[in-house]
């Protein structure tokens, strides 16, 4: 296989050549190149070349350039500077070049001839603009690239340690780069001959087109990017070192981002929304299944089971489908700290956590309606082990410690409730023991369901809740419960809608799904 060429022994073939002007200066020659075609042995071939030329031990100079070989088309004015012929030999290190570029088009396949290690680098592009320096130091100002898979570039850059791939460092200044995950996996690795491409996780498909404009330091494996990054998914600022080995990555620094769509990018929408932050992140892999990442910052918004939160503090680190850490919330209607994980990578999603709730404006946030617009306030520590995606198939328990409820007219105060889920076959059991009641249902309830039911009961025969509808939609299934009132004030307020009932009052009864009909037994 031919490795370029070998400046020592140049040997052209098929020469044609018409010149004319032909001037000798000093130890040099001028003169105009009208055309020009030849084949050399190396495999380069030149289809037409023309230009005003000069030659001397002192550089090659050629403006008005235009050359075109099979691949590229070139345009433009071109100096090779050199302190001798025999620089010509050490092309890469000992030829300084000063050109401007008119659209031109390079392919790669004839780079390779005077760079070999470009060998298997299948691509092109056209560009424009100014490129200085040697080979091996390269500077290009002005430029506009567009590559062959419609990637485009516009701004500058210094590239040093060409043609190693793997020593190519590169400081790029990026006013302009558009560009996809389709078309950043047409770029080939070195060593190019080797067949492999840029790898980036099949989920980088849903940031569409991907333009950034900032600074890229370093080398193609390992560098630092920091810019604006602007996604079909949302905006994202960075300040990131990466590195990349054998299609896995790393990534240190900071991340800003503007009602960025998380969730549609690790394919975890259910669960997660958009997300406002600017936190500082170290991990590695970016797909659900390989992302193992720490957060440490603050999250100004954040969407989690379609509930947007604010201001929130976050020490955490995502992991196998695994959130574990700290957050502390500081909404405008409650206040609470996180403590604990969530695990999303199980059929049913796992959560243990312990949370301190701070003076949570229950009527803000539509836990209950006050007729009277009382300025509710409720803070408890909450334990929480569940297994499940929704309330019709949670398994687990829920524990209140040191609740507290005030409004203007009431303080109350619960030392602990405990609300126990189980299942034994298709039949669910609910408990609950606590200073305000004990209860126990029993059946195979949905509890949205149970929920409108009991809603729709008091509107229904409770006078001071009857609406004008009356309407009452029939349960699924049997049921049956018990339940004894032991402070019965908070749940007139909670879950009541204001109707009170005696201390000490004792409920019990069931449900049968198929005459529609409701008994109920109680003593106060």
């Amino acid at each position: 296989m031919n490795e370029g060429v070998d400046y020592k022994h140049i040997s052209i073939t098929d020469l044609d050549a018409e010149i004319s002007d032909i001037k000798l200066i000093g130890k040099g020659v001028s003169c105009k190149i009208n055309q020009l075609n030849f084949v050399e042995q190396s495999g380069f071939k030149v289809d037409e070349f023309t230009t005003e030329a000069i030659v001397s031990p002192s550089g090659i100079i050629a403006q008005h350039l235009n050359v075109t070989t099979p691949f590229s088309k070139v345009d433009g004015n071109v100096t090779f500077l050199t302190n001798s012929y025999a620089s010509l030999s050490n092309f890469i290190e000992d030829v300084k070049i000063r050109s401007y570029f008119n659209t031109t088009k390079v392919h790669f396949k004839d780079i390779y001839y005077f760079a070999p290690a470009l060998n298997g680098l299948d691509k092109s592009l056209r560009f424009e603009g100014e490129v200085k320096g040697s080979i091996n130091n390269l500077k290009g100002r002005k430029l506009s690239i567009l590559i062959d898979d419609g990637t485009r570039f516009k701004g500058s850059a210094d590239i040093s340690g060409l043609p190693n791939a793997n020593d190519m460092f590169m400081y790029v200044k990026v006013k302009e780069l558009t560009t996809t995950k389709t078309k950043i996996e047409s770029i080939p690795l070195f060593p190019f001959s080797d067949g492999n491409f840029i790898k980036l996780p099949s989920n980088f498909k849903h940031l569409g087109v991907i333009r950034f404009k900032g600074n890229f330091t370093g080398f193609y494996h390992d560098f630092v990017t920091y810019g604006q990054l602007k996604t079909k998914l949302g905006d994202v600022t960075t300040d990131i070192s990466i590195k990349m080995n054998k299609g896995k990555s790393k990534y240190k620094g900071k991340l800003i981002t503007n009602n960025f769509k998380l969730g549609r990018l690790f394919e975890m929408e259910k669960d997660i929304g958009s997300v406002t932050m600017d936190v500082n992140i170290d991990g590695k892999g970016f797909s659900k299944k390989d992302v193992d990442a720490t957060l440490t910052g603050d999250i100004k918004k954040v969407v989690i089971k379609n509930y947007e939160y604010n201001n929130v503090a976050v020490k955490g680190n995502f992991k196998d489908q695994i959130f574990a850490g700290f957050l502390a919330v500081n909404d405008e209607n409650v206040s609470f700290d996180f403590d604990g994980n969530i695990d999303f990578g199980k059929k049913l999603p796992e959560i243990n956590f312990i949370s301190n709730i701070t003076n949570a404006k229950l009527a803000k946030l539509n836990f209950i309606s006050s007729k009277n617009k009382l300025k509710t306030r409720f803070s408890t520590q909450l334990k929480v082990n569940l297994i499940g995606k929704g309330a019709d198939d949670i398994v687990g328990n829920v524990e209140l410690v040191n609740s507290r409820y005030y409004d203007k007219l009431d303080s109350i105060i619960v030392d602990n409730i405990l609300v126990q889920s189980d299942f034994d076959s298709l039949e669910r059991t609910i408990t609950v023991q606590s200073d305000l009641l004990d209860a126990e249902l029993v059946g195979e309830f949905k509890v949205e369901e149970l929920s409108k039911y009991v809603q729709q009961f008091f509107a229904r025969y409770i006078p001071s809740q009857i609406d004008e509808t009356h309407e009452i939609t029939n349960l699924s299934n049997d049921l049956n419960f018990n339940i004894e009132l032991h402070n019965s004030e908070l749940l007139s307020k909670l879950l009541f809608g204001g109707v009170k009932m005696s201390d000490h009052t004792v409920i019990y009864g069931d449900y049968d799904a198929e005459k529609h009909n409701l008994s109920v037994t109680g003593k106060s």
